[in-house]
């Protein structure tokens, strides 16, 4: 990224593939964290009839907190000293706090809805695909020079 040419510098367009970049490992860390963590919680939640709204954000809250844990784990090992000065703020921990809490009033807002069900299932597929997509792209062209 030192390099004026690398994509992530380039006018106009840079920060938006800066910002995919950001979303696509956030994409993978949550859907790692649901499958290990908020699926299995929300399922033995279902399974004892105790899947309540309340549950819902609860669990979904404590993924988040677990979620900038590890990110905050993960970011030791960056270049960038802002990323790990952030990681290693109470912000970060706040921040998943927040997203986890939003992810599951999500959830418990729209489960019951079957349509809403299919977007819950698809969107972070979608997301992780386009900004994939663009990186891989950003990738070949930056390559290409």
């Amino acid at each position: 990224m030192d390099d004026p040419s690398h994509p992530f510098n380039w006018p106009h367009i840079g920060p938006l593939i800066s910002a995919l970049a950001v979303v696509f490992d956030a994409g993978i860390l949550g859907i790692l964290i649901v499958l290990f963590l908020v699926a299995p919680a929300y399922a033995g939640l279902r399974e004892y009839g105790k899947n309540t709204a309340r549950n819902t954000l609860i669990v979904c809250t404590g993924a988040g907190a677990v979620a900038s844990q590890i990110a905050r784990m993960i970011a030791q090992g960056f270049r960038q000293t802002d990323l790990r000065a952030f990681a290693n703020s109470g912000s970060s921990l706040a921040l998943g706090l927040l997203c986890g809490r939003a992810a599951g009033g999500f959830i418990a807002y729209f489960a019951n809805r079957r349509i809403a069900r299919a977007m819950i299932c698809c969107a972070p597929g979608a997301a992780l695909g386009i900004s994939a997509g663009v990186l891989i792209w950003s990738g070949s062209v930056y390559r290409g020079h």
